[in-house]
């Protein structure tokens, strides 16, 4: 919306100050947004590729000792595949919340099912999956906790800072239509026709916009 007023020169508008002031509160929360993404983006890669990093390692594992000469280990390895891909054969291309459900399920059947658990130790791969299963869970915990750190940062200084965008921006409205009514200018005129149009937009895609899932992942042990 600020461009609608800054393409038309805000000088010679005479609406310098108010546009000037709602681009700095404009700013000001889109830095804040920034850095909170860029810090929870950073930390769950990070995570993400370890967990990824342990059941891409696993499966590898697997397929190789499926033509393993030993009937043993060839019957464990496609034991520990099948439970596997009982729930997705590419779950590193999963969602972060999908993925932290189904790494969760299927670590919880490694421990609890006899043949799989045994399967494990025949493989020799406990350490692996215990590796798969902490890293997991240091995902699902990180992220719990940034997001109720954003929520708590949204609550402060989000909020304050957009409500300081709204004061910004009604104060420009204001001004805008005074101008108009005062001048009966069809610039003025014009520049609150496409400021009706873009919010027109803009509560459309609210009104459409599917609510944020962060429902926490629970263990089942």
């Amino acid at each position: 919306m600020k461009n609608i007023v800054i393409l038309r020169d805000p000088q010679a508008l005479k609406l310098a100050p108010q546009s000037a002031t709602l681009i700095r509160e404009i700013f000001a929360m889109d830095e804040v947004y920034k850095k909170q993404i860029n810090t929870i983006s950073k930390d769950l890669e990070a995570i993400d590729k370890r967990r990824d990093l342990a059941i891409i390692g696993i499966r590898i594992v697997l397929e190789g000792f499926i033509y393993h000469f030993d009937h043993t280990k060839r019957n464990a390895a496609k034991e520990l595949l099948k439970s596997i891909d009982n729930y997705e054969k590419r779950i590193t291309k999963q969602n972060y919340h999908v993925k932290t459900i189904t790494l969760d399920h299927l670590t919880y059947d490694w421990e609890t099912i006899l043949e799989l658990k045994t399967a494990l130790i025949t493989l020799d791969l406990t350490d692996w999956a215990k590796e798969l299963k902490e890293s997991n869970t240091t995902f699902n915990k990180t992220y719990l906790k940034h997001n109720a750190e954003y929520l708590f940062d949204s609550k402060t200084d989000v909020t304050q800072l957009r409500n300081k965008v709204k004061e910004s921006y009604t104060d420009l409205i204001n001004h805008i239509t005074a101008y108009a009514t005062l001048h009966s200018s069809e610039v003025y005129e014009n520049i609150i026709k496409e400021i009706n149009i873009l919010t027109k937009k803009y509560n459309d895609i609210v009104e459409k916009r599917e609510p944020l899932d962060v429902e926490i992942v629970e263990s089942p042990f």
